[in-house]
């Protein structure tokens, strides 16, 4: 979570930088590049709190003699591949694979600079 929320700051911190990047190199209006850094930024604060979620429950006496664990364990390795067209993207993809307890493997696009 610690990490996330500092991921949260620093996003948080250089927005406009963010946006003015995603402007120059995809040519988006800067109103529509910010839009996509503050729902990536949405994307972060969500991960915050889903290591709690992810601790699993139980559940004592659900019928007779019947308890009920639910166990949340990783996937193993998470792959992003992004198009061209999209390079904010991976903000919306590794901070829940991450979170989650995944490896994340992503593949920019291959005119990426």
């Amino acid at each position: 979570m610690r990490v996330m929320l500092k991921l949260q700051e620093l996003i948080r911190r250089d927005m406009k930088k963010l946006a003015e990047c995603l402007t120059h190199e995809q040519g988006k209006t800067l109103a529509d590049a910010e839009g996509d850094v503050f729902r990536g930024l949405e994307v972060v604060e969500h991960s915050c709190s889903v290591g709690t979620i992810q601790m699993g429950e139980h559940l004592e006496q659900v019928a007779g003699g019947v308890d009920v664990y639910a166990i949340r364990q990783p996937i193993g390795v998470c792959v992003g591949i992004t198009p061209s067209t999209s390079r904010d993207d991976p903000l919306w993809m590794f901070p829940m694979a991450i979170v989650c307890g995944n490896t994340f493997v992503l593949k920019p696009p291959s005119r990426t600079r």
